[in-house]
């Protein structure tokens, strides 16, 4: 499936799931088939914004999951840390968070976070926000039951930036 990544706002660390301020598109093909749906290896999956606006010291989530019309047996898998590979909380600049479709409901992780990297699009030598765990654990995002985000704290201002995660695709049927 194409994954689909919004930018929301966040609202006393919680990700504010339906307020989107900006959202882009990797096509399946340009994202790693993990074989007979076992993750363990990942590829680097980069999503553009152009007209979205980070401000330094605020926080927003990354959300990820299958963009509309694609085959809902589709899921993704995005590296995420795992103690004791990777310590508690590794990033201090929010939590990774799971929104249930089902329920709707959402549950903070305060343990773990998602991996990220998010750059300036001119040049990537100063990220805007970035963290890589240790650990090649994944947290998944399907059409049927949940959504992932990880929360995160701008450290520059960005209007034209990348975000690459590490991501991997399977299909059930």
């Amino acid at each position: 499936c194409d994954a689909q990544l919004d930018i929301v706002t966040v609202n006393g660390g919680e990700p504010e799931w339906t307020n989107v301020i900006g959202s882009a598109v990797v096509p399946e093909n340009q994202i790693y088939g993990f074989p007979s749906c076992q993750a363990g290896t990942f590829g680097s999956s980069t999503f553009s914004f152009n007209e979205v606006t980070l401000n330094t010291g605020v926080q927003y989530a990354l959300v990820l999951k299958p963009a509309p019309g694609g085959d809902s047996g589709s899921s993704l898998a995005w590296r995420r840390s795992s103690t004791p590979t990777d310590p508690s909380n590794p990033y201090s600049g929010g939590d990774l968070w799971t929104y249930n479709l089902d329920f709707n409901d959402s549950m903070q992780n305060s343990n773990l976070d998602l991996q990220f990297n998010i750059c300036n699009t001119s040049t990537c030598t100063n990220s805007v926000a970035t963290y890589t765990p240790i650990a090649t654990e994944y947290m998944n995002s399907d059409y049927n039951s949940e959504n992932v985000a990880q929360v995160f704290t701008a450290s520059s201002s960005a209007s034209s930036f990348d975000v690459t995660l590490e991501l991997a695709t399977c299909k059930s049927n």
